[in-house]
């Protein structure tokens, strides 16, 4: 129960921060280090943590959520999305078992994917290894772009059509929990044929 409110409250944080939520709100949020400090660390866009005079002030939540917050790994507080946060946060509660079926290797690309972890142009320029964050089409080379946009891979993505129903990066990153487990599981295993036909990441 303690796990799903912490949860709740960090949705609601992500809201906020993204302007997802009435304006007056993210004036009640603490600024980031980043504000404060012009040289850049691991910890630049973590907001700065509130003193706190009594335990029901510490315990509210800005000051609560705020901890919490700054505790995520990068890739989480960096979700393109609600739903894509949603996912991560409740992946660390309980993995959905179509998250272990296909091919090892498939899984593999599918997670560094899912983690912002691969080797496109945008994960490594995130990190600073990359200089650019441009695909070889143009394009910004994103998650999204590679599943959905990028004309190179324009045959491959003809296996992602097999699925007939409605396709968005989410769905095809973390499945969909309103959906049954062989729905899901046909999904995953279509995304990495996909992925691994690409030759992106061989």
């Amino acid at each position: 129960m303690e796990k799903r409110r912490e949860t709740h409250k960090l949705l609601q944080y992500y809201k906020i921060t993204e302007n997802l939520t009435p304006n007056y709100l993210k004036e009640i949020l603490p600024i980031q280090h980043y504000q404060q400090h012009d040289h850049n660390t691991r910890h630049s866009q973590n907001y700065i943590n509130i003193h706190c005079r009594t335990s029901h002030f510490f315990n509210s939540f800005v000051p609560s959520t705020t901890r919490l917050w700054n505790n995520l790994p990068n890739d989480t507080k960096e979700s393109e999305s609600l739903n894509s946060l949603k996912h991560k946060l409740n992946s660390s509660i309980n993995i959905p078992r179509y998250y272990f079926d296909g091919t090892r290797r498939g899984q593999i690309y599918h997670a560094r994917l899912r983690m912002k972890c691969s080797s496109l142009k945008h994960h490594l320029f995130l990190k600073n290894l990359e200089p650019s964050p441009y695909c070889s089409c143009g394009g910004i080379e994103t998650t999204s772009h590679f599943l959905l946009l990028c004309p190179k891979y324009a045959n491959e993505r003809s296996v992602l059509n097999s699925l007939e129903i409605p396709v968005t990066c989410d769905l095809l990153l973390f499945g969909d929990e309103n959906l049954d487990y062989e729905t899901n599981k046909r999904i995953f295993i279509t995304v990495q044929d996909f992925i691994l036909k690409t030759k992106r990441f061989s």
